[in-house]
């Protein structure tokens, strides 16, 4: 009975072993599509500040309504300017109500939320994959290794360092990246909470 339960659990890991290397190759690409949207969207970035000079610091300045429109004009050729600009045609160009405005705010903050926690996802998912597929061709490389056969344990041990490596490089670049936009992320939300209370004050002082 317990051999039988062996043989079981031998062939179900044996089968799960094509499945974590096609995930691995799947996440790695995805990591690849992932790391040049963060190198576009820092260059958009780097293109927002130049377009717009220091007037992106008087936001928290005397007059910030007018540094709002100056960004939002100089932001609006680029069309993926990033989170500020996107606040600022949705709810200083045009006239917007509280309950509208909100709802971009909380958008915007569900967007990042998002965007942050695939990453976070992806930074633990991509090692739990490599431990897998470390761990999986081990079961192979030690039968072969009790029949003599030493070309198949190195085989076996290649796909599991392989794995492991990618695996890690994995995880690495996607909490990398979590990070950076993190960092991005909680700038951009303070400018637009504090844009958003100087705007409904605004409004307030006109009703």
């Amino acid at each position: 009975m317990l051999d039988m339960l062996s043989r079981i659990l031998f062939f179900i890991s044996g089968c799960a072993l094509l499945p974590v290397m096609v995930a691995l190759l799947v996440l790695a690409g995805w990591m690849l599509l992932v790391l040049g949207g963060l190198c576009r969207e820092a260059w958009t970035r780097f293109a927002l500040r130049r377009a717009i000079g220091d007037r992106l610091n008087d936001l928290h300045g005397s007059d910030p309504r007018a540094a709002a429109q100056h960004v939002a004009d100089r932001a609006a050729p680029l069309a993926s300017g990033g989170f500020i600009p996107r606040y600022l045609r949705a709810c200083w160009i045009r006239p917007a109500a509280a309950h509208v405005a909100s709802h971009v705010v909380d958008e915007i903050e569900l967007e990042m939320a998002r965007s942050v926690a695939g990453l976070s996802t992806i930074a633990r998912l991509g090692p739990m994959l490599g431990l897998a597929g470390t761990l999986i061709p081990l079961g192979p490389g030690l039968v072969s290794l009790s029949r003599g056969d030493v070309a198949g344990l190195a085989g076996q041990l290649v796909v599991a360092f392989s794995t492991t490596i990618v695996g890690l490089l994995i995880g690495m670049a996607a909490f990398s990246c979590a990070h950076i936009r993190r960092g991005w992320y909680a700038r951009d939300l303070a400018t637009i909470l504090f844009l958003e209370q100087v705007r409904a004050g605004e409004e307030a002082m006109r009703t």
